[in-house]
């Protein structure tokens, strides 16, 4: 086995190329990202809350407005219908923050998974090159023929680029270091690698490549 990093290895043994990417080595990160999604799901939790404290408030008004219309006394049934209204536009303020809470619980919850449990898995077994990415043991994994694969290159970046640096930020999934083309689509591994490691992988995956 060649250890490249504490994050990844090779093996090469029994006519089977192996190469295992971890998702991250430093557990303090983990821990400072497991801390940071547990604090915006408890905000979420405070969201949710105060939707439905307004949704009943909104109940009450209705059933006040309702009343009062019966009642002919229209003087409070348009100060309660104002209240209507301005309990609508809070409701519809809080569901924006829910749309906006729920895309980022979403996104970093799936990178916690991958940062906590998941890895890279690249192989080449019996003529077929396989890509896996998976969590805690699950995960899709994808089916290549070597001798199709084309332009597998070392991806260039501009660090200056703003999105570029979002993609290397940890609690994202992202910032793949290497690509190559198949069947006209562009398949991306490596994600966020140090330079060393992107540079003795690619050798290594070159030369297997060059087999086929």
């Amino acid at each position: 086995m060649q250890v490249i990093s504490p994050r990844a290895s090779i093996l090469n043994k029994d006519g089977i190329f192996s190469l295992v990417i971890l998702s991250s080595d430093k557990k303090w990160k983990v821990y400072l990202l497991f801390t940071w999604l547990l604090l915006w799901t408890i905000s979420g939790v405070f969201y949710i809350t105060m939707y439905v404290n307004s949704s009943n408030e909104a109940s009450f008004y209705r059933y006040q407005y309702d009343l009062a219309v019966k009642q002919s006394n229209m003087k409070v049934a348009n100060q309660i219908y104002s209240d209507i209204e301005k309990n609508q536009n809070k409701r519809i303020f809080i569901i924006g923050l829910l749309a906006f809470w729920a895309y980022f619980e979403f996104k970093v919850g799936r990178t916690f998974l991958f940062r906590r449990f998941g890895k890279e898995k690249l192989w080449i077994k019996n003529g077929k090159l396989y890509y896996q990415r998976e969590i805690n043991g699950k995960g899709k994994t994808k089916e290549y023929d070597p001798s199709l694969i084309n332009d597998f290159e070392i991806l260039k970046e501009n660090r200056g680029d703003f999105f570029v640096q979002m993609q290397e930020s940890f609690w994202i999934i992202g910032g793949e270091k290497m690509a190559f083309n198949y069947a006209s689509k562009s398949v991306k591994f490596g994600i966020q690698l140090t330079e060393s490691e992107t540079e003795t992988i690619y050798k290594a995956v070159k030369k297997e490549l060059k087999k086929y």
